[in-house]
């Protein structure tokens, strides 16, 4: 199983996710801890594993030495084993924190770091999904039901954009836009161009099909045209981060692009001509195989195209 299969597949139900009935995501991790990779100066992804595998989503952390930014924040649990990883690297208090977008794995501990002071910040879409109980099939696995409570008001972002927001962390820019509907309809993508790091959410699933969420505002192929459009401006020796998997690059994301862009139109083209759900599986899996994992198989990104070209 891939690591970005697994990061949503061992999720404690302790942490407030109701789940599917005997879906994967209702173990309770074990041992758990935070593993830093240091990515650039100043850029470090921290990663709650266990002994399970990786627990929910990872956390990027930006730090100028007269501020620190966190993007995406875990779940409220895991707040104070954060904190001693960013006390253990000598980082300064983070100041904000970024919701990429409204499943729980990303924001689950907005209220443990507004209590100290950060200032949340989302899509407004986002927020408006926060605020209201949400379901969602399919996103943690095939045939899994997603339920996520409204959040209470202590964890809503305390302030959201609609189109791009410029914040500082010290003097340096940070550049938050939304890409249009893609992973879901409240996406945030961050740029940080003094450090030349992108970091796309859960737009990008390094070496998988992505999880798209149907239900609220995500499509394949509003997907496909954001990271078309990034790629037009990313420089050629940028690093590209996500909610789960390892750091990678331009090159990576443009394979990632292309799998996208031509599986899309492969499905368009395949459903015109009369062809069964079956007969796309089997004639995607002849060039594409290697994308699929247990999160998405091939079976259910075809699902979520043609979800997507249905709107």
């Amino acid at each position: 199983m891939s690591r970005s299969a697994r990061s949503l597949m061992i999720i404690a139900a302790s942490w407030g996710l109701a789940l599917a009935p005997g879906s994967l995501l209702a173990q309770r991790p074990t041992n758990i801890h935070v593993v830093t990779d240091s990515v650039t100066a100043g850029v470090y992804l921290l990663g709650v594993t266990s002994d399970q595998g990786p627990v929910l989503a990872q956390v990027t952390v930006f730090s100028t030495g007269a501020g620190a930014l966190l993007i995406d924040t875990h779940a409220g649990q895991a707040a104070p084993l954060l904190q001693a990883t960013l006390d253990g690297l000598g980082l300064p208090p983070i100041t904000t924190a970024i919701n990429t977008h409204w499943h729980p794995d990303h924001n689950n501990g907005n209220a443990a770091w507004r209590a100290k002071g950060v200032t949340v910040v989302a899509h407004e879409n986002t927020r408006a999904l926060l605020a209201h109980p949400q379901v969602a099939t399919g996103l943690t696995g095939p045939g899994t039901e997603f339920r996520a409570p409204a959040v209470a008001p202590e964890g809503l972002p305390d302030l959201t954009f609609s189109d791009s927001l410029s914040l500082y962390v010290g003097e340096e820019m940070v550049r938050v836009f939304h890409p249009g509907p893609s992973h879901t309809g409240g996406d945030a993508v961050v740029w940080i161009p003094s450090r030349g790091v992108l970091h796309l959410g859960d737009l990008y699933w390094p070496g998988s099909f992505p999880s798209i969420d149907t239900h609220n505002g995500g499509t394949a192929v509003g997907l496909a045209h954001a990271i078309g459009e990034i790629l037009k401006w990313l420089p050629e020796d940028a690093t590209v981060l996500s909610g789960h998997g390892p750091s990678t690059d331009k090159k990576a994301l443009e394979l990632y692009h292309d799998m996208i862009t031509e599986t899309v139109d492969g499905v368009l083209e395949m459903s015109q001509a009369g062809k069964t759900d079956a007969q796309i599986v089997e004639g995607l899996d002849s060039d594409w195989s290697t994308w699929a994992s247990p999160l998405v198989p091939t079976a259910q990104w075809v699902k979520l195209i043609r979800a997507s070209q249905q709107k």
